[in-house]
């Protein structure tokens, strides 16, 4: 058989040659969601960040699935080198060498199965070989290895001769540097120091792009989209990463009958969020909080970076006087908390994600009360807490995403007058107390239109302290079982179920989930020492307009009676109850 002599073919160019103007970015646009796709979620994500429920433990974990859903990587076009034709001999090929560039790695180091690969090429086996072939051979190696999580591969073609084999090089492109198109008034040092410059010279994965991006988009009143392009030296490739502004200000009206009986059902409230205020990606709110049974609640907050350390800070302030049946014993009452909470994302990816979290809060509550109309009966106290923790996302299953929580508190309450001291040689609610809460979001999408969600949420003593009533867990409510008062059978341990199976109807926006509540509760230690169950089931609609306005309506009825010995409730018939919810975001 004659030899044939080739010349080196080169694709993907924008990874080897010198970087000009002229050179396009890379076509990654097979394996990366459309950017329309990520901006809706980013502004699902800022309604959240701007409701009065952004720290329920459901909605902070859906909150971490929609900053990583899509990937943040720009639609690009090709540019790839034309291989000549030719019309010379045409041996057939039986064998293909693959050799990786990058020293010291291999198909096994970076987790590609070669097998595959020369499955994927087992039609130019049967054939006539032609030159024109490199192209194709090239281009089906180059993806293969793109859609693996190397993005900037190349494959090509070096000078051989060729007989019934032919050796195909595969070069992973390295870390050049970060070039950073910052069009808002974010300062360059802030975007900067969320990057991790020990990553130069190492090979550009997906999750490398995408870890990068998403720590940027931590930030407050910006958005981050990346790009590909020709690094200075050999080998290199440059990550562009594209800063867009978003709302400077934004805003958040609200109402709802989420209350609790004594303190006013029906309430309504402002959220006002302030963006990017220091111009480090920075973010300070205040809200505004009043109920039908004057029960004001309101506070401010800051949040600011330190590399890629979240620092929030907040201070909140709240009075209310019970009305409706319990209006004649005079009971009302002020609260006070200070919190600091720190959060640092380990790594970012569309696949999954994970943060570190710590928090310390201080708490001062006052309660005021006269028995028989004249007798005071008042109770001071005070508590401060740490709490440790981690959250995070796992997206790996096919069509599943995956969130969750886990964060141990540890506290002391603390006694700041007669009665309250008194009362705990009753109940010993006062001193150290430590517990876990874990929270557990799933969401499985059998069809487009059709979709499983499920929520776990348990809250469990540790140190076998009693808790106080400010750190019990209650059954009811709209985030518990929703035939029951927000606050009703709480218990200082607790684990509550919510299942259902969501359905996209034909009205742009609006969804119908039918629904199934299930809650159970009981005491650490206590004297009384009841067990609580619950279970309801119901229908929610939700209609949610991104970054304009929502309602959601929760209609729910117990399944069972319900029977709580500890207070002398038994009622006999089952419950029933809807929540609703109202907001518009400006």
């Amino acid at each position: 058989m004659k030899k044939l002599l080739i010349i080196p073919i080169l694709l993907g160019n924008c990874l080897f040659a010198q970087a000009s103007q002229e050179q396009s970015e890379m076509d990654i646009s097979k394996f990366v969601a459309n950017a329309n796709d990520y901006s809706i979620d980013r502004e699902y994500s800022d309604m959240i960040e701007n409701s009065p429920y952004k720290n329920v433990p459901q909605n902070k974990n859906l909150n971490n699935t929609l900053k990583t859903k899509n990937a943040p990587i720009k639609n690009q076009e090709n540019n790839q080198t034309k291989t000549p034709s030719s019309q010379n001999q045409k041996p057939i090929i039986t064998k293909y060498k693959f050799h990786i560039d990058n020293e010291g790695e291999t198909f096994e180091s970076l987790k590609v199965s070669e097998e595959e690969l020369q499955e994927l090429l087992i039609d130019f086996r049967t054939k006539k070989f032609e030159i024109k072939d490199l192209q194709d051979i090239s281009n089906i190696i180059s993806y293969f290895f793109q859609i693996n999580g190397y993005p900037s591969a190349t494959a090509y073609v070096p000078q051989q001769e060729l007989t019934d084999s032919i050796q195909v090089n595969i070069a992973l492109g390295v870390l050049g540097k970060y070039i950073i198109n910052n069009q808002t008034g974010t300062r360059d040092y802030a975007i900067e120091s969320k990057l991790n410059q020990k990553l130069k010279g190492k090979i550009i994965t997906i999750k490398t792009i995408e870890d990068s991006v998403y720590r940027v988009n931590e930030m407050y009143g910006v958005e981050a989209l990346a790009a590909l392009q020709a690094g200075e030296n050999y080998g290199e490739t440059d990550i562009v990463i594209n800063v867009e502004q978003t709302q400077k200000v934004s805003a958040m009206v609200y109402g709802d009958n989420y209350g609790s009986q004594g303190a006013g059902i029906y309430r309504g409230g402002i959220n006002v969020t302030f963006n990017n205020v220091a111009r480090q990606g920075d973010s300070g709110s205040v809200f505004l909080q009043r109920s039908d049974e004057q029960q004001t609640n309101y506070g401010i907050s800051y949040t600011t970076f330190y590399g890629n350390f979240k620092v929030t800070t907040g201070y909140s302030q709240g009075s209310y006087a019970l009305g409706g049946e319990l209006e004649d014993m005079g009971i009302s009452g002020t609260s006070k908390d200070l919190t600091v909470n720190v959060s640092y994302p380990v790594f970012l990816t569309t696949t999954a994600s994970l943060y570190l979290t710590s928090g310390f809060a201080y708490r001062d509550l006052k309660d005021y009360m006269m028995i028989w109309g004249f007798w005071p009966n008042d109770t001071f106290k005070h508590s401060f807490a740490y709490k440790f923790g981690i959250e995070g996302t796992y997206n790996g299953l096919s069509n599943n995403n995956f969130s969750y929580s886990a964060i141990i508190t540890h506290g002391t309450v603390i006694g700041d007058n007669d009665n309250v001291r008194y009362a705990n040689q009753q109940q010993r609610f006062l001193g150290q107390f430590a517990k876990l809460n874990v929270n557990i979001n799933n969401s499985y999408f059998f069809h487009p239109l059709l979709t499983h969600v499920a929520t776990i949420s348990y809250q469990q003593v540790i140190n076998g302290a009693k808790l106080d009533s400010s750190e019990t867990m209650s059954l009811g409510g709209p985030y518990g079982v929703r035939a029951y008062r927000n606050g009703e059978a709480d218990r200082d341990n607790a684990i509550i179920g919510n299942f259902g199976l969501r359905f996209t109807s034909p009205i742009p926006n609006f969804y119908i989930t039918p629904f199934y509540d299930i809650g159970y509760a009981w005491f650490n230690k206590h004297a009384y020492g009841d067990d609580l169950f619950m279970d309801a089931f119901g229908l929610e609609l939700l209609y949610i307009k991104p970054g304009s306005f929502y309602a959601k309506l929760d209609a729910a009825r117990a399944l069972h009676t319900y029977e709580d010995k500890d207070l002398g409730v038994k009622d006999g018939k089952p419950r029933a109850r809807i929540y609703f919810s109202a907001g518009k975001y400006f």
